[in-house]
């Protein structure tokens, strides 16, 4: 079912203010991730069947955390949901993810590769807006290649749109 959030747009939100993503110059392709747990999936593994369930009840949760305006729970949802990808496929972090998510850990409240495969971006919740600028310095400052950068983006305050042809 489709459920719409509402929340806070303003530019300086407190959330918007803390949202990052990093393009890691590292691009990982979906194929093989998917091809693993959809496998796992559909011979009815017990341990990713749980964690599947797990995740779907986890953003039920955070949709519900994002209407309230509560941006700590979602941001634990954020990480925790990371936690259980990395469950369902050891294979979706690398050490090369891990090294660069290593020295600004300590200021994110929440970190997740979007997708299966991630694509190369980071998406991170700050645990405030000076933290956000300090993992904007070390990020910069420690690029891993030289593709690697920050990307501004914003949320779309229109939502989905669907158009039919």
């Amino acid at each position: 079912s489709l459920h719409w959030v509402v929340f806070d747009r303003d530019a300086h939100s407190p959330l918007r203010q803390r949202l990052l993503l990093y393009y890691t110059g590292q691009k990982r392709m979906a194929r093989n991730i998917l091809q693993k747990v959809v496998g796992r999936y559909l011979a009815r593994d017990p341990q990713c069947v749980s964690v599947i369930h797990q995740l779907k009840a986890l953003a039920e949760e955070m949709r519900n955390d994002l209407g309230e305006g509560n941006i700590e729970a979602f941001s634990r949802g954020v990480e925790q949901y990371w936690r259980l990808k990395r469950e369902l496929d050891p294979g979706s972090t690398n050490p090369a993810i891990e090294s660069l998510l290593s020295p600004v850990n300590r200021y994110l409240s929440g970190k997740v590769l979007p997708g299966a495969g991630g694509g190369g971006f980071v998406f991170m919740i700050a645990r405030d807006p000076a933290a956000a600028a300090r993992v904007r310095l070390i990020l910069s400052q420690r690029r891993p290649n030289p593709l690697a950068r920050f990307f501004d983006f914003d949320i779309d305050p229109q939502g989905l749109a669907v158009t039919v042809l």
